[in-house]
């Protein structure tokens, strides 16, 4: 993404909907400041106008007021939209995405309208002046936007002042005032593309900070050699979602797999082969538990613990059986046994369940499904027991 186009508000398409959220909530927060900074400032300069010596009936001042009292009818409006948002109170995104970009609007209208009612530059020049600080500032808006709002807020800022004055030309050739407005224009422009830039990149660094954070949170839990669970990162993910949390229904089943005579076959063939094979039969066992939204790690060396729901023992022991099977079908052959040259890699397995309604305790059925595994190996291997 180029700075040019960052200038022009754009955002990679996959951060697209994140990055208007983000710039949506800001936007409201800043409305809600807004509506009080001009509720405030209408109640001041209402009190400031009452304290005055009074001069008699003056239509201009009274047009003022009423003026006046609209923008803080619209202040207290938009006060109370923004909190009905924040609460969501309201939730229609029409009213929502609205909501930050009509107030801006409005406000650059009202003091277009106090400009019409003075026949003074200078007076002119200070409302012309106030709105174009409004666009810049409070709401985050993408530099064409600002841009646009800026020229029109000038050219009719120009034209109504214009038509006020009845020396007109004082005011075409008057430098300093022109000095002043494109000042003013281009400071308020830049800060507009500063301001829009600066969030659009605190925005990107933020993203691509969490995706950092993710993408290490995975090494972290991932074992390097078979790509699926390491022991950290399967804890991590039973504590969450099971451990101490009632069996909803049916039976919840850890099982524990051991690749059988892995360091006979680790001697025989060479590590690289030996990982291998550990690879192939993680990825088994993932695939096969995969189908029944079960979870697999590598706990240790040769040894793999995984989990899934079941809605029976018996259907569970099927699963189990399904994925011994799946491990000596793949045909991974070797020198693995005495007196035997091609024999198929197996696994044996333990298994342990928790029954419906029951709590799940992981480090508890961890155990006997250890001693499980032991019992399956010292009956001969390559078979699964409960």
């Amino acid at each position: 993404m180029s700075t040019w186009h960052y200038v022009f508000g754009r955002v990679p398409e996959k951060y697209a909907k994140r990055y208007h959220d983000m710039k949506l909530k800001t936007n409201l927060n800043r409305t809600l400041a807004f509506s009080i900074y001009v509720i405030a400032l209408q109640i001041i300069l209402n009190i400031l106008n009452m304290l005055k010596p009074s001069t008699g009936p003056n239509p201009g001042i009274m047009k003022y007021i009423i003026l006046s009292l609209v923008t803080l009818s619209i202040g207290v409006v938009y006060l109370v939209l923004s909190i009905l948002i924040k609460r969501k109170r309201i939730t229609n995104p029409v009213i929502i995405n609205c909501v930050p970009y009509s107030l801006l609007y409005c406000y650059v209208i009202i003091q277009l309208i106090f400009v019409s009612f003075n026949a003074q530059v200078e007076e002119g020049l200070n409302s012309y002046i106030i709105a174009i600080i409004i666009t810049s500032f409070f709401i985050i808006t993408s530099p064409i936007e600002s841009a646009a709002i800026i020229v029109v807020a000038f050219i009719t800022t120009l034209m109504l002042t214009l038509v006020h004055n009845q020396e007109a030309n004082s005011l075409v050739f008057n430098s300093d005032i022109w000095a002043n407005i494109l000042i003013i224009t281009v400071l308020c422009g830049y800060m507009s593309v500063v301001v829009h830039t600066m969030f659009i990149n605190n925005f990107l660094n933020s993203e691509k900070l969490k995706e950092s954070n993710v993408k290490l949170q995975e090494m972290a839990s991932t074992d390097a050699l078979t790509g699926i669970y390491n022991r950290r990162g399967f804890f991590d993910y039973l504590d969450k979602k099971y451990d101490q949390q009632p069996v909803s229904q049916g039976v919840f089943v850890v099982l524990m797999a051991d690749v059988d005579f892995f360091k006979r076959y680790n001697d025989r063939n060479g590590h690289l082969e030996g990982d291998a094979c550990l690879m192939k039969v993680a990825q088994t066992l993932k695939e096969t538990l995969g189908k029944y939204d079960g979870a697999v790690a590598r706990y240790g060396g040769e040894e793999f613990l995984g989990v899934f729901e079941s809605g029976s023992i018996e259907s569970a022991l099927d699963i189990a059986e399904e994925c011994r099977l799946a491990i000596e079908n793949r045909n991974m052959t070797g020198k693995r046994v005495e007196g035997e040259e091609n024999g198929p890699v197996t696994i044996s397995v333990g298994l342990a369940f928790a029954s419906e309604k029951q709590l799940i305790h992981i480090d508890g059925l961890i155990k006997y499904a250890d001693e499980n595994l032991y019992k399956a190996k010292e009956s001969g291997r390559n078979r699964v027991v409960v």
